[in-house]
């Protein structure tokens, strides 16, 4: 078959492939072929059936059209920034997939607002190296428009920066080693995937995390941020560490809110519950923050830690991983692109319901409510 009579690309199968961090072999034998015929599809000597195209899909992470023309391709060499060293050696098999996951929400969201005529601008300035993060963070949080006050929880703080020409997305990564991944893609721009195991607090310091590595325009990475902040395996890690320390809990607002509620100077856990639901953190990071500004020692901070909140959450029923509803693994700029696509005839109802991960019906319920 020529090359000009073939649909499916095989640079594509390849890309696609080599991003979902998957072999010929493990494909050939997730599909019942040859890794052969793997290759051949690769090398447009021969190309998949429409069965086989959807199981790769299937298999990729990816919508069909992905492998119907050029598109560049995820970023590669990705720097595992891990405190959980016993893990790193499985950590390219569990991000791999959510490499892939991450590159196609992208992708699709860049595709249908170029079809609309919308243009996503990316807003915020980069930072020089030499900043000081708790510079950055003032600086930031003034441009943002924000007062010495909380940010608050993690739906806020996404649309405030998706605003900012980030594409943010929820994804289960498949392993607890990670909290978030950010790169800056040369054609979908600024990309930011938050782990779906965390909870709202812990996703909204990742957030802020990954979004200082923008800032600095670090190489792409996928953090595990540690329990204890003070522990940074990097410099980079650690200027994304302090930024989102003093992003989200500002020394002196938080000194005159831990002074104001009278709290001693070894507060229980109990205690300090409405003052990291109110700055939307998790607990770890409120009792780091107050070890730091000296509101509490370092013995007391080494005393909570390790009584704090469960960060991880899982289904208890099989030990089965969480999976983020479709409203918190899109978020409300992505969904409202979508809607509009299909508003305007550009994308099928069953093209918006695999978008929202949902069936026909339920996605026509939806547009109901919208």
């Amino acid at each position: 078959m020529s090359t000009s009579e073939k649909l499916v690309l095989g640079s594509q199968l390849r890309q696609a492939r080599l991003a979902a961090g998957r072999t010929e072999e493990e494909i050939a034998e997730s599909l019942g072929v040859s890794p052969s015929s793997i290759a051949s599809w690769e090398t447009d000597a021969d190309e998949p059936s429409l069965s086989e195209l959807e199981r790769l899909a299937e298999l990729y992470s990816r919508h069909l059209d992905y492998f119907l023309r050029e598109t560049t391709a995820p970023p590669t060499g990705i720097h595992f920034r891990t405190t959980s060293r016993d893990k790193t050696q499985d950590l390219p098999r569990y991000v791999g997939p959510a490499v892939a996951k991450l590159d196609e929400l992208c992708r699709t969201a860049f595709e249908l607002e170029s079809l609309l005529g919308e243009s996503l601008k990316r807003e915020f300035c980069v930072a020089g190296d030499d900043t000081e993060p708790k510079a950055l963070a003032n600086t930031e949080r003034k441009r943002l428009g924000y007062d010495h006050g909380p940010i608050g929880y993690f739906k806020g703080l996404r649309e405030k920066l998706e605003a900012q020409g980030i594409r943010i997305f929820v994804i289960d990564i498949g392993t607890e080693a990670i909290s978030g991944l950010s790169w800056i893609h040369d054609e979908y721009g600024p990309c930011i995937l938050i782990a779906s195991w965390q909870s709202a607090g812990r996703r909204n310091f990742t957030l802020a995390h990954e979004y200082a590595h923008l800032l600095y325009q670090h190489a792409p990475s996928a953090c595990d941020i540690s329990k204890e902040l003070g522990t940074y395996s990097s410099s980079e890690e650690r200027k994304a560490n302090l930024f989102a320390v003093n992003f989200l809990l500002p020394a002196t607002a938080v000194e005159s809110d831990f002074r104001a509620r009278q709290l001693s100077a070894e507060p229980s856990l109990d205690d300090l519950a409405p003052m990291y639901r109110k700055w939307g953190v998790s607990s770890q990071a409120l009792v780091y923050r107050l070890g730091e500004i000296g509101l509490i020692s370092q013995s007391w901070v080494n005393h909570l830690l390790p009584l704090s909140e469960p960060e991880i959450k899982f289904v208890q029923k099989k030990g089965a991983r969480r999976t983020p509803k479709w409203e918190t693994r899109l978020g409300k700029r992505f969904i409202g692109t979508a809607q509009k696509a299909y508003k305007e005839g550009i994308v099928s109802a069953g093209r918006l319901a695999s978008l929202f991960d949902v069936n026909v019906p339920k996605a026509m319920e939806i547009l109901a409510k919208e």
